[in-house]
Formats: C-alpha cells, sequence, structure tokens
C-alpha cells in the first residue's frame, strides 16, 4: 500500500513538471513570432493634374493678395483701436435716517410683600399665657382641697404667698387663652369662687 502511494506521488510530481516545461516552451515560441500590424498604410503619391490645379490656386492667391507671389509675408492687419471708456464714478449708497431704538418704560419695582394680618380671635387663641385665679386661703389644706376640685379644667398650681396679715396659699388653674381663661371664670364665679384674670408670671 505504501509503495503504491509512493509511485503515485512520483507520478503527479512528474506530471508538473512536464506542464511547466511545456508551458515555458509556449512562452518562448510566442516571444520570439513577430506581431502583425494593426493596421495598413499606403503612401500615395499625387498625380500630375492635381498639382496643377495648386500651383493655379496659388497664383490666384497672390493675385488677390499682394507681395505673396514675391515670396514677402503679408501686412499684419491694423489693431482696431480700444473703445474709449468713461470713467463713472460709483453711485454712493443712499443714507438712511438713523432710526432711533425703541426705548421701553423701565420696569415698576415689585411691591414689597405685606405679610398678613392675623386676626384678633386668632392672635388671641394662639396667646396662651393667661390663668384662672380661683381663690387665696389662708389653710394649706384647704386650698388644696378646692385645687383637686378644680383639676378637671386643666392645670392647677397651689403657692405660698406670704403677706401682712401672714401666708396665704393661692390656686390658679391654666393656662389658657384669653377667651377659654374668661369662659372657666365665669363658670367658676357660677360656683362662688373668688375667681379673677391673672397672667401668666405674674
Amino acid at each position: 500500500m505504501a509503495e503504491l502511494k509512493q509511485r503515485a506521488r512520483w507520478r503527479l510530481l512528474g506530471a508538473l513538471v512536464f506542464l511547466m516545461a511545456m508551458t515555458a516552451l509556449a512562452m518562448a515560441i510566442l516571444r520570439d513570432r513577430p506581431r502583425p500590424l494593426a493596421h495598413e498604410f499606403v503612401l500615395r503619391m499625387p498625380s500630375s493634374e492635381a498639382a496643377a490645379d495648386a500651383s493655379a490656386g496659388l497664383g490666384s492667391a497672390a493675385a488677390v493678395v499682394p507681395g505673396l507671389a514675391e515670396g514677402r509675408a503679408p501686412a499684419p492687419a491694423a489693431e482696431p483701436a480700444p473703445p474709449v471708456v468713461s470713467e463713472v464714478a460709483p453711485a454712493s449708497p443712499p443714507t438712511s435716517a438713523p432710526t432711533s431704538a425703541p426705548t421701553s418704560a423701565p420696569a415698576a419695582a415689585p411691591a414689597p410683600a405685606v405679610p398678613p394680618k392675623e386676626s384678633p380671635a386668632k392672635a388671641d387663641a394662639e396667646d396662651r399665657s393667661w390663668l384662672v385665679q380661683v381663690g387665696a386661703y389662708g389653710n394649706e389644706k384647704t386650698a388644696r382641697a378646692v385645687a383637686k376640685r378644680v383639676a378637671s379644667a386643666g392645670p392647677t398650681d397651689v403657692s405660698e404667698v406670704k403677706t401682712a396679715n401672714g401666708s396665704r396659699w393661692r390656686v390658679r388653674v391654666g393656662p389658657f387663652s384669653r377667651k377659654d381663661a374668661e369662659d372657666f371664670r365665669d363658670r367658676a364665679k357660677a360656683q362662688r369662687y373668688e375667681a379673677v384674670l391673672v397672667k401668666a408670671g405674674r
């Protein structure tokens, strides 16, 4: 099997060498062969009649143009004078009157913002600095008992105050807004308390 493959390779190699040799031979033959001309050139000589016609034409041309028969060149024709062009001053562009730019009126300055005024009722509702003093007692125990009875209306405070007649214990309820303080004062008076309005801090 290996021998057959070897023979096939040698045969293929020999065929390639033979093909290359034939190609080189054909190129050498084509290079040495002369190439034919693409067109045939024919040289025609003028007849005696054509020469006579040419000399007759030359004589008539010499009669029309003087100096041609003597072999002298004809005088050049005079060049026409260039036309005179008068200089025209360039027209000045039309001047337009300057137009004044429209002046815009200065923008009015914005009015300062005015803070909204709070209504008296709203201001009073937010001002919770009023207390209601329901009484001042010479006995601390009595004052504590009164404070316990009115504790449902709001925070109560029992404080001792020194007076010329001795110590007094005052009972205060609040703080309230002025309206709520006045309402509680009126209800306390209806129950026979000596209720008065007091500003907080006094």
